[in-house]
């Protein structure tokens, strides 16, 4: 999706009255992004963020992928409904920046990757955090060989919420609405960073709890990891409790 100055990409928005909306704004005010329309099942709050935008809004989101003909298609939606939408995008033969996690089921992310490769369309996830500084950093030092060979792994993520953050919205800590708890919203974040400077696991072993809201999902995750090289590691997230979050990468180099 990059452009040069010269270029205007289409943009429609799905989900446009969600919360993560502040966290793109800036990306949308770019001189060369044209937000040529936004859809929401909340018509009176997509009507406002619509204006808000300065672009139509649509009821249906298969209407404004015919009409708008965007080229680019910015999904917020929970999550349960990504693939369905992403799909739909793509067959419009838009690119697709999509909020994470990018589905429930393994499957359904099949079928999304697979919809892309058909389409010859562009199909992301955001998971903007491996651009913070620390991040580069980070990947720069074990892609150069400074932290030698990798031991240890440990990520530790408390992601505190109140019982009023569950009350906030009826699809929090719901199968049906979230498709899972902690591990599908808070933990992707952390999860992506993980394997981006660690690389993929090859055996992972894991524990959920349910420790202290009034939900139908975990609130809590505990996992143990291995790698081909033989590094081990554990992974932790948890709503439950405060604290700070941090990730310790141990190499033979430091």
């Amino acid at each position: 999706m990059n452009s040069s100055s010269d270029t205007t990409l289409r943009h429609v928005i799905v989900g446009v009255g969600a919360s993560i909306l502040s966290a793109h704004r800036p990306a949308l005010d770019l001189d060369w992004v044209e937000v040529v329309g936004a859809s929401d099942i909340d018509s009176e709050i997509g009507r406002e963020r619509s204006r808000d935008l300065g672009c139509p809004f649509y009821a249906d989101v298969e209407s404004m992928l015919a009409e708008a003909k965007p080229d680019v298609t910015v999904i917020l939606t929970p999550h349960p409904s990504h693939a369905e939408i992403v799909i739909s995008a793509l067959h419009a033969g838009s690119h697709v920046l999509v909020e994470k996690p990018m589905a429930v089921q393994v499957r359904e992310a099949d079928a999304m990757i697979a919809a892309a490769d058909e389409a010859n369309r562009l199909l992301a996830v955001n998971f903007q955090q491996r651009h913070r500084p620390e991040i580069e950093v980070a990947h720069r030092l074990i892609e150069d060989g400074q932290l030698g060979e990798m031991q240890r792994v440990e990520l530790v993520e408390p992601w505190m919420r109140p019982a009023a953050y569950y009350r906030s919205a009826g699809w929090r800590g719901t199968w049906a609405g979230e498709g899972g708890g902690v591990l599908l919203n808070q933990a992707p974040h952390g999860l992506d960073l993980l394997c981006h400077l660690a690389g993929m696991p090859r055996r992972v072993i894991s524990w959920d709890r349910n420790i202290r809201h009034t939900i139908e999902t975990e609130d809590t995750v505990l996992a143990m990891v291995e790698y081909d090289s033989g590094a081990l590691g554990t992974v932790y997230f948890s709503t439950a409790e405060a604290g700070p979050r941090r990730m310790e990468l141990v190499g033979t180099g430091g």
